[in-house]
């Protein structure tokens, strides 16, 4: 799930269709149970004596204030977290300023880190399955590199056409 407060949203929606505002608050107190400005319509009209927005309003509530986290097969969002954390490189800022910048907006988060790839030849800083690398820096872009360090073939440079 990419927001992790979809679920509080959709509570807060299904609030006002009631009609309640997001404090709870009847905002239609002449509606004793449904009608056909909130609850009822031609498909639940032999239902009719059923439905009654009063029993809903303190779930509805209650989940406002939800987050849902994402589950990164055995470990926990805030495993993940931690985990992904004790693998950022040491000498790298940008690392951790991406995963805090994730944490604070209580994003997805990344399902590896620093896991060599063959194909390009590379080591993303993040990886999102099934095919996004994020690279935020590292040793090999602080300063300039000769070909001979550099990962994979050397890069061709273009032949410029004299005259």
């Amino acid at each position: 799930m990419e927001e992790s407060d979809v679920f509080a949203r959709l509570a807060t929606a299904a609030l006002e269709r009631c009609p309640y505002t997001a404090e709870g608050e009847d905002s239609k107190p002449g509606c004793l149970a449904a009608c056909y400005e909130c609850l009822m319509n031609y498909s639940n009209q032999l239902d009719a004596l059923l439905p009654d927005r009063r029993h809903i309003v303190a779930v509805l509530s209650a989940f406002q204030d939800s987050l849902v986290s994402a589950r990164y097969g055995e470990r926990t969002w805030h495993e993940q977290l931690a985990w992904l954390r004790s693998l950022t490189d040491a000498g790298s800022e940008l690392e951790r300023h991406f995963l805090d910048a994730l944490a604070t907006a209580h994003r997805r988060l990344p399902d590896d880190a620093q896991r060599a790839i063959a194909k390009p030849r590379c080591v993303p800083d993040f990886v999102y399955e099934p095919n996004i690398c994020v690279f935020c820096d590292g040793p090999v872009l602080l300063g300039p590199i000769s070909a001979l360090e550099r990962p994979g073939p050397a890069p061709s440079r273009p032949q410029s056409r004299r005259r």
